[in-house]
């Protein structure tokens, strides 16, 4: 599927460079995968990590631009190193043998043709663990319907109700396109399965992001009722609303408000 990138949309802002030949998009990604590290990580959704941890692997750059940013030095200055589709399908695999529940893959949206092929191969190989497409949201409907049947839990974010707030991540039409994702995401997740343990094996968790109109209760009521118009008529629907850390000195320029609030589930 490596022709995807010959006019690149795979994201929503559709740049349609040739990533083939090497020309670079918004979200900066060549044709090869980059990858910032992999591990078990504890400090996921406790629905994912349970008390093994979740088999997480991080890929190098991002289609937005948030201040806020966690993974800074891998979504924006781009640290990691290449990795091959047979490799990312072994990677699977020993996150597996380490005891990881799931495979967690993070900032996956602009890598998609290739984390499809990694999957089918990890899959032949013995990977059984759910794995979890998690996503900042802003992703286009074509492109997650190429991973139909691959994925077991859609963890995407939901940031902005609101499209002005937008400048937050330096996209104009958040609001809209990640609504659209969302509906796409459960509709192929469908209500959510958990294990006998509370460890969800099917379906989809939303982040909300709390600090950026700083009052967690309007916030948490604004969802609500959008999720309500974007997802309806959804017969199960887990929304986690969580604060983030600021993540790097751009937070600075837009008067960045952070919140304490700890994690919230609805």
């Amino acid at each position: 599927m490596e022709e995807l990138f010959n006019k690149c949309e795979l994201c929503p802002r559709k740049c349609m460079v040739n990533r083939n030949i090497g020309e670079i998009g918004y979200c900066r990604a060549s044709n090869k995968m980059k990858i910032g590290g992999y591990h078990l990580h504890m400090w996921e959704e406790p629905v994912i990590t349970g008390d093994k941890g979740s088999g997480t692997i991080f890929f190098s750059y991002c289609n937005l631009r948030c201040v806020y940013c966690q993974n800074y030095d891998i979504s924006f200055n781009c640290i990691g190193e290449e990795i091959t589709v047979n490799r990312l399908a072994d990677i699977m695999i020993e996150l597996q043998d380490m005891g990881a529940l799931n495979i967690n893959l993070v900032t996956p949206s602009h890598y998609i043709p290739l984390i499809r092929d990694s999957i089918i191969i990890a899959k032949d190989s013995g990977l059984i663990i759910p794995i979890i497409y998690n996503t900042s949201g802003y992703d286009r409907v074509e492109s997650l319907k190429l991973l139909e049947g691959l994925i077991d839990i859609y963890l995407p974010d939901f940031k902005y109700y609101n499209d002005k707030l937008g400048k937050y991540s330096n996209i104009s039409n958040y609001f809209e396109t990640a609504s659209l994702a969302l509906k796409e995401m459960y509709r192929q997740t469908g209500k959510a399965i958990f294990d006998d343990r509370g460890i969800m094996k099917k379906g989809m968790i939303i982040r909300c992001f709390c600090q950026v109109i700083n009052i967690v209760k309007i916030f948490c009521h604004v969802c609500r009722d959008q999720f309500r118009i974007i997802l309806r008529p959804a017969a199960y629907l887990l929304i986690l609303v969580s604060s983030k850390q600021i993540g790097h000195q751009k937070a600075d320029h837009y008067n960045w408000k952070e919140t304490a609030e700890d994690k919230i589930y609805k």
